[in-house]
């Protein structure tokens, strides 16, 4: 052998010794970083089943199509892009981060409490004019009795009591309960509010 040949294959085995080195840094390097290409780990992509995309409607999450571009058929919404998941028992809401924090989302424990809310409004009594006239009819029909009190004629008294029976009847129709007829006739006018 001479001496030229001892130096290219000196020269082969070095060069296949840095290529060897080189080629196994890389590697380690990529495992250790665990194969990331453009920002995603390419060993979760790998187990990462491709997932349906369906289209279904906001509102109405039961109105479902495979084809992009279609309304609700209910609301006339468009349908958006949701991931096909295993169907559950029971309905889900899965909001991404972002919008979570744009509807400002608060998670607590659920507890039981009684509710009660206290409201103040402006407001203005409004007048009846069907009550007031009932109103007026029954006590008429009452100083009509007064009236009649020591008359001798029983058919007279006889149709007070039916006058007086049937205002107050009418008067239980509008509303008025046993007591507030009571008193409307304790005060002898009636009230113009309600």
């Amino acid at each position: 052998m001479n001496l030229k040949n001892i130096f290219n294959i000196r020269n082969i085995i070095i060069l296949i010794f840095i290529s060897a080195t080189f080629v196994g840094g890389l590697f380690w390097q990529m495992h250790k970083n665990g194969l990331k290409h453009e920002g995603h780990n390419v060993n979760e992509m790998t187990h990462v089943k491709a997932a349906k995309i369906t289209y279904a409607c906001p509102m109405h999450p039961h109105i479902t199509s495979d084809k992009p571009g279609q309304s609700c058929p209910i609301c006339g919404m468009d349908l958006i892009a949701v991931e096909a998941d295993e169907k559950t028992e029971h309905s889900e809401i899965k909001l991404s981060l972002k919008k979570q924090q744009l509807i400002g989302v608060k998670i607590g424990m659920a507890e039981k409490k009684n509710l009660f809310k206290a409201v103040s409004a402006p407001g203005r009594i409004a007048f009846d004019p069907e009550l007031y006239t009932a109103q007026s009819e029954y006590l008429e029909a009452l100083r009509q009795k007064q009236r009649v009190k020591g008359s001798s004629l029983a058919d007279v008294k006889q149709s007070t009591d039916e006058m007086i029976r049937s205002a107050k009847i009418r008067l239980q129709v509008l509303g008025l309960s046993d007591e507030q007829i009571k008193n409307l006739a304790r005060k002898g006018y009636q009230s113009e509010g309600l």
